[in-house]
């Protein structure tokens, strides 16, 4: 998690200070790394939010270039990951990890949230 915290870090220096290009590049670098982690751990809630936040910080420089659809796509391959691995869990019958029902219930109000402000 030390790399995808410092990509995270680094891309919201970057964020802050306006340079959108390093901003996107270390948030597309927390975003794989991210997704490795949650291919190999999907029920662990550290990776789960390692993996909301990183897509959800790509989504936030999308508004902020106002490219809104960028932005809602982030939101939507994020959701449809998560949900992804849970429909997995629910084929095989098995109980499903608090830390997937409660990645699941984030992803899809982020997306819920995102179409009430600029969906109109």
């Amino acid at each position: 998690m030390i790399g995808w915290e410092q990509c995270l870090e680094c891309g919201n220096h970057c964020f802050a200070e306006g340079e959108n290009l390093s901003a996107y590049n270390n948030f597309q670098d927390a975003v794989a790394i991210a997704r490795q982690l949650f291919c190999k751990h999907p029920t662990n809630k550290c990776v789960v939010k390692a993996l909301l936040i990183s897509h959800q910080n790509l989504a936030d420089l999308h508004v902020k270039e106002q490219a809104l659809d960028l932005a809602y796509q982030e939101l939507a391959t994020v959701n449809n990951c998560i949900e992804d691995v849970v429909e997995r869990y629910q084929s095989c019958r098995r109980k499903l990890p608090d830390s997937l029902l409660w990645g699941k219930s984030i992803s899809l109000k982020k997306l819920l949230l995102f179409e009430q402000t600029y969906c109109h």
